[in-house]
Formats: structure tokens, sequence, C-alpha cells
């Protein structure tokens, strides 16, 4: 499915199976100091051990893009968040753009 740029994105992280809710919070404010500083990011969200089958180490995160027919396309900036994100140590971040139509469940 072709995705379409909605000006929104979703991910998740997960760090090691034996990594404390407490560290996992310092990892996901890592997370959302990087969300912060992007100028093109106009509200972020994001949780650490949510849902029903998300563990302590799992946090999640989800952001609005400005409406600027300046700003770069939503791929762009996620390659540049993952490029921040990869810095940070024992945590990997996923990222994507939903697609506009979503088929089943």
């Amino acid at each position: 499915m072709p995705s379409v740029d909605q000006g929104f994105a979703f991910g998740g992280d997960e760090a090691g199976q034996d990594t404390s809710f407490d560290e996992m919070v310092r990892l996901q404010t890592q997370v959302n100091q990087i969300l912060a500083k992007n100028p093109w990011i106009t509200t972020f969200g994001s949780g650490v051990g949510a849902g029903p089958n998300a563990g302590q180490n799992q946090g999640f995160m989800f952001v609005a893009l400005k409406h600027d027919p300046n700003r770069p396309k939503v791929r762009a900036i996620i390659g540049q968040l993952q490029a921040q994100f990869a810095k940070i140590p024992g945590l990997m971040v996923f990222m994507q753009s939903p697609p506009l139509i979503t088929l089943g469940r």
C-alpha cells in the first residue's frame, strides 16, 4: 500500500528484556527530547509499558507535523529522527507513517 503524507507518524521503541521500568522511562525521555527539538513537529505524545502486550522495556510515540508547504515529506522527517534515535545506547526505535487506507483488522 503506498504511503501518503498525512502529517502524522507513530512508532515504538524497545530496550533489552532486563531493562527496568525506571531505566526505560529515562530512555523514553531521551526520545522525547529529540522529538521536542524537531522544528517540524507541532505536538507529540509517548509512553512506556502501555497496552496489553507491552512490557516495561517497550515504549511508543506519536507525532503531528506542521502544516507547512515547505515542510519535508514525513518519510524524510522520520529518517532525520531515526538518525538521532540511533545515538541512544541500548534502545531500538521504529517509526512509520500510517497508510491512508487500512485493510482488515
